[in-house]
């Protein structure tokens, strides 16, 4: 059974970081899929828009250090977290309830991976493939 809708709102709403209601996320979200797609088709675009065309900041040592999803889109750079952010506000604005999860414990330095917390649809329990 889904939540109902009460429950859900916190999934969907606007905030300092997960901005969807920006002009440049939400025409992005839009151009992810046409708007009949079922939302898992949704999910898996904008995973691999997220993980395929946003640089990681430390990877290719680029600035600036972006933090809103709006930022991260504009420079196509970002951070973990940041890309975290922009993925959950592409899933938000098109209705899909979506919360950034947070980092696992660090592994040790020699295994160290980028965890890159994944937003969850609530609604459906469901978790993305790892890339």
């Amino acid at each position: 059974k889904l939540p109902d809708a009460a429950a859900l709102a916190p999934y969907l709403a606007a905030s300092t970081c997960i901005d969807h209601d920006h002009p440049a996320v939400a025409a992005k979200a839009a151009a992810l899929a046409p708007a009949d797609a079922s939302d898992e088709a949704v999910a898996r675009t904008a995973f691999v828009s997220v993980r395929d065309a946003i640089r990681h900041s430390l990877d290719y040592q680029q600035n600036p250090v972006t933090r809103r999803a709006s930022e991260v889109l504009a420079h196509a750079t970002g951070y973990c977290y940041a890309k975290a952010h922009l993925l959950t506000a592409l899933l938000r604005a098109r209705g899909i309830p979506a919360a950034r999860e947070p980092m696992p414990a660090p592994a040790p330095r020699s295994k160290r991976r980028c965890g890159w917390a994944r937003p969850i649809a609530r609604a459906w329990r469901c978790r993305l493939p790892p890339a």
